[in-house]
């Protein structure tokens, strides 16, 4: 069973978000069309056929919340999603953001793939038994994170981007490709499953670990247009 719902927030320049969930899939992207902030939120109840009527009442014990805060020089719109359901395991909240411009994106989940689109600055991420899609068409020099279990982690950006590389996968792959810039990976640990090395000799933290799911680091004209294979 699921309900949705969508929440207008007013948006002024560039805006950071942060997403704190229990579970699920979240989708945070850019739309320079948009005159406003969107919060899309479906909560779904997974209990089962036999256990419909309870899914659809577990439903009313998820709560969504967001506000605005004043971080510095930055505004974020904060959503957080929890439940107050015995058993949170039958339930989750696939929560889509939208923004006109966006700045950071920070997200804790569990559960659940999380892509994150044209952001201007960083990304900080946490979730698990899905996999993460970072793309930006900004140039990026600021420090990011990604950490995953059970799931593929993609990062991808423009020429001139910059990056200090950390990426590991435990029982799986690391390719980086600079289509176009330099890529310098020296490091005695580098292998299959580990990369260590600069882009474009940059000093900003790219730290990307996952286990159990491969991870591809891409730089190079239209990264939002890329497949899904870099050979």
């Amino acid at each position: 069973m699921k309900a949705a719902e969508t929440t207008l927030v007013p948006s002024d320049g560039l805006m950071g978000v942060e997403v704190d969930s229990f579970a699920g899939d979240v989708v945070i992207l850019a739309d320079r069309d948009a005159t406003t902030a969107t919060i899309d939120a479906v909560k779904r109840g997974t209990h089962g056929y036999s256990r419909r009527a309870e899914s659809e009442d577990s439903l009313e014990q998820i709560s969504v919340e967001y506000g605005v805060e004043e971080r510095g020089p930055s505004k974020f719109i904060v959503v957080r999603a929890s439940t107050s359901a015995p058993e949170p395991w039958h339930q989750r909240v696939d929560l889509t953001v939208t923004v006109p411009r966006l700045g950071t994106a920070v997200v804790r989940t569990a559960r659940g793939h999380v892509y994150v689109t044209d952001f201007a600055e960083g990304v900080d991420i946490e979730t698990n038994e899905g996999d993460v899609r970072a793309v930006s068409n900004h140039v990026l020099t600021q420090p990011s994170t990604i950490l995953d279990a059970e799931g593929s982690i993609d990062w991808r950006a423009p020429p001139g981007s910059t990056a200090k590389v950390e990426a590991e996968a435990v029982n799986g792959v690391v390719r980086v490709k600079a289509r176009e810039g330099k890529w310098l990976g020296l490091d005695a640990r580098n292998d299959h499953d580990s990369m260590y090395g600069s882009i474009n000799g940059g000093a900003n933290l790219l730290v990307l670990r996952t286990v159990g799911g491969n991870i591809r680091v891409f730089v190079g004209p239209n990264p939002s247009h890329t497949g899904s294979f870099l050979d």
